[in-house]
């Protein structure tokens, strides 16, 4: 991979609180559909749907372990008039209407199926992440009755590193599933079928701080390789470009950093690093893209905040 240059993207855009005047913490998941776009709220346990311009136009859910409720929001996804939302506390996935109201809840088996985030297909399909299955990835109708599993299991030589290595990020892509590792700079495509299409690891010194701060926590003592070791806190995905919001580390006093996305352009079954963009300083936990801009929440500053891209 040829050297990218980091591109500083200009803030346009600042929110701290909804039109409704409730604040926000602990975004997880941002996602944009027809227009608009769905955030997870973990804080205030509810999906919150803004218009273009960021108005609020409704709440989905509250804190609570009733019908339509949450006690930990997820991930969250839509599939023509549905949102799709993850408790991962309640062990559930809850629907609703696009208009905010609740359809039903499913209940999920598998508790490590909340770990990370999920996909639909254009079908109405859901795809996830396992640890447990007999495949890492396993996929559900839409009232989570289990259809088959697939993929290859990443098996490290100490069997105690196996759950962390085998945790991924999933992306409904070019009406295929791809599978983002949350460790390592390694991507899977795969048909909805489960037949592998293309399997990359990118040999790229952008991520290498981090890789190498694995490395060096696991030489340290035996229990750090139990830990997680995050490389990707969110991807997202518009046409045929993947964004990768990555954790760094500050050269001088090892300091871990999230706020620099890197974009990858897909052509030909294969992905190659396109652009490196640095945000304002904070820490993000979540980010979507749209036609020109990214959309992001700053953990730091608890507000959103909106960057054009101008490539």
């Amino acid at each position: 991979q040829s050297q990218v240059e980091i591109t500083k993207l200009d803030c346009v855009f600042k929110m701290d609180q909804f039109s409704d005047s409730s604040f926000f913490k602990g975004v997880t998941y941002i996602n944009n559909y027809q227009n608009h776009i769905y955030v997870s709220d973990s804080y205030n346990g509810r999906i919150v749907k803004l218009d273009d311009q960021m108005n609020f136009i409704a709440g989905m859910g509250n804190n609570g372990q009733g019908p339509g409720e949450f006690s930990g929001v997820g991930c969250s996804n839509i599939y023509h008039d549905t949102v799709y939302s993850v408790d991962y506390q309640n062990l559930r996935v809850n629907t609703f209407s696009l208009d905010g109201k609740f359809i039903a809840s499913h209940k999920i088996n598998d508790y490590s199926l909340t770990y990370n985030g999920f996909c639909v297909d254009d079908k109405g399909f859901l795809y996830f992440n396992s640890v447990l299955d007999t495949m890492p990835f396993v996929k559900y109708d839409r009232h989570m009755q289990r259809q088959f599993s697939f993929g290859d299991w990443y098996m490290p030589q100490n069997k105690e590193e196996k759950n962390a290595l085998n945790q991924y990020h999933l992306l409904y892509f070019q009406n295929k599933i791809l599978c983002i590792q949350r460790e390592n700079p390694q991507i899977n495509l795969y048909e909805e079928n489960g037949t592998l299409l293309l399997s990359k690891e990118f040999d790229s010194n952008i991520f290498r701080n981090r890789v190498n701060f694995r490395k060096n926590e696991h030489s340290r003592q035996i229990s750090n390789k139990k830990k997680m070791y995050n490389l990707f806190t969110s991807v997202t995905s518009y046409s045929n470009k993947v964004f990768l919001l990555y954790i760094d580390h500050n050269k001088d006093d090892n300091r871990p950093n999230c706020n620099k996305i890197v974009e990858l352009s897909y052509s030909n079954n294969d992905f190659k690093i396109t652009n490196i963009y640095q945000l304002d300083p904070g820490w993000y936990t979540a980010i979507c893209a749209t036609e020109k801009a990214i959309i992001c929440f700053n953990d730091s500053s608890c507000e959103f905040q909106i960057y054009n891209l101008n490539t």
